[in-house]
């Protein structure tokens, strides 16, 4: 402990949460602060309270970013809320469609076209590589040159950029495609479905393994890192009869993984045998403005 106490066990759980993955070369911790009203990083309680809040703003554009489970979730809840008062949703991913990593491509293409269809702007193909106030550009090495050079905008983003250019606090999300090109927008959140997980907790501590592939503290069956030691959650990465060694950020294998190892570190107190975690983690992901609910197990790509 910070005093200098120390504190022992006879068993102990890991199963601390992780930290959302930043996007590509965008590093969230270093976004303007005078943009932080503007920007939500989808991290805490509260970013997601806020979002039932936003709507209420003088807003016209939202700009989410991350093709994944959240990203799509929070992009067509959006754009659902802001019909009835004409706010444009904007869905910005770097792959061909939403959900690209997870699903099939013939599925991916459909949930894409059905939130084409229910409005949203999608921006395919595209890689966020910074945010800045209106009217800042900045160069190649990341300096802003101030001088509010016009930028490449294609089509569909010339409407949106008339109605918010005036505007000295609007977002500027500057993306790379097949071209450079500026996005204005009112409000950015930031979806990053993959957790990092923390273990920088114990990478001093003699044997422990840390998956150099999938991260994460390496575990036996039994959800055992070494004698006395159990892990759980996203921070575990456990060996999977049917997919072989992985580490899962979801909320249904976080449950079972700790009820295990919380039985299994009873157990082997009393003397008691262990129980080996043969569970298939799912997922689930309900998208009712389109009509899609995904309930799935495994890998499904």
């Amino acid at each position: 402990m910070k005093d200098g106490t120390r504190v022992t066990y006879d068993r102990c759980l890991l199963a601390n949460a992780g930290e959302p993955r930043d996007f590509y070369v965008l590093d969230s911790n270093k976004i303007s602060y005078a943009l932080r009203d503007k920007i939500n990083t989808m991290t805490t309680l509260q970013d997601f309270m806020e979002l039932d809040t936003v709507l209420a703003r003088d807003v016209d554009r939202i700009a989410v970013v991350g093709g994944g489970f959240l990203g799509t979730e929070v992009a067509c809840a959006l754009s659902v809320a802001g019909q009835s008062r004409g706010i444009k949703v904007s869905h910005i991913f770097v792959e061909n469609g939403v959900l690209h990593r997870h699903l099939p491509p013939y599925l991916s293409a459909y949930v894409t076209r059905k939130m084409s269809e229910l409005g949203v702007d999608m921006c395919t193909n595209k890689l966020v590589t910074g945010l800045q106030r209106n009217g800042e550009k900045q160069d190649d090495s990341g300096r802003a040159d101030g001088a509010g050079a016009d930028a490449k905008v294609s089509s569909a983003q010339t409407n949106a950029k008339a109605a918010v250019e005036g505007d000295p606090d609007a977002v500027s999300v500057s993306l790379m495609g097949w071209e450079k090109e500026d996005l204005l927008c009112d409000y950015v959140v930031l979806a990053s479905t993959h957790i990092k997980p923390k273990t920088e907790m114990v990478t001093h501590l003699s044997g422990i393994e840390v998956d150099a592939n999938n991260g994460g503290i390496v575990v036996n069956a039994t959800m055992e890192a070494i004698d006395g030691l159990y892990v759980a959650g996203n921070l575990a990465s456990y060996y999977d009869s049917t997919l072989g060694r992985r580490r899962v950020d979801r909320y249904e294998h976080a449950i079972n993984s700790g009820l295990l190892a919380g039985h299994n570190m009873a157990s082997s107190r009393c003397g008691g045998s262990q129980k080996m975690y043969k569970h298939s983690p799912s997922l689930r992901s309900s998208i009712p403005g389109i009509g899609v609910d995904c309930r799935a197990v495994g890998e499904i790509d």
